[in-house]
């Protein structure tokens, strides 16, 4: 179960995405340059830029509470808890059998940092003008080729690991070691 604090962190990186790129996204193109900006911001700096764990679908990776209140948008559904302060800001259409994610809302800018903001901001430079399609080929990296191998033989084993994400992306040996003191840091603060 997320906090409150992890789904406004989540609901400001989706709205800020959104507003660099004109306030709308087709679903895949933004699920793709959140992978893109959460990877490039492990093997930078050794943490995510939120709290979602990426799962290994058709056409990439996804990230699992994010799809979850795209779809309950798309669907009419209401969320359940803290999640209706991330779902009430966006919605869904259907444009052209395409669908996209629009910001209601401005982000709340204090819920990300100089370093959340710079890795998006490089994202968007990079591959905002690439075709979703395209995009999802290049999200077909090793981190995402282990899950969906995982995938295939257990559809319950698709999620990709923080450390095959950064590794995937060109993180060092050092900033993986970091990586994954930080996870057995976080798993002994949770007993």
């Amino acid at each position: 179960m997320k906090t409150l604090d992890d789904i406004l962190k989540m609901k400001a990186t989706v709205l800020y995405l959104l507003q660099e790129c004109g306030g709308s996204l087709d679903y895949i193109k933004m699920y793709k340059l959140l992978y893109f900006s959460q990877q490039l911001h492990l093997v930078r700096y050794g943490r995510g830029i939120f709290r979602d764990s990426f799962y290994a679908r058709k056409r990439g990776p996804v990230p699992g509470l994010i799809y979850g209140a795209v779809k309950q948008v798309e669907h009419d559904e209401i969320a359940d808890g803290n999640l209706t302060v991330f779902t009430k800001a966006i919605s869904v259409s259907n444009d052209s059998g395409s669908k996209s994610v629009k910001a209601l809302e401005a982000p709340d800018m204090d819920e990300l940092s100089i370093s959340d903001i710079e890795c998006i901001n490089e994202v968007v430079r990079e591959y905002a003008h690439i075709d979703s399609m395209e995009l999802s080929e290049l999200s077909h990296d090793k981190a995402w080729q282990a899950a969906y191998r995982r995938y295939e033989k257990d559809p319950e084993q698709n999620k990709l690991s923080l450390i095959e994400i950064a590794r995937s992306g060109g993180a060092s040996d050092a900033m993986l070691k970091y990586i994954k003191y930080q996870i057995k840091l976080d798993q002994a603060l949770l007993r």
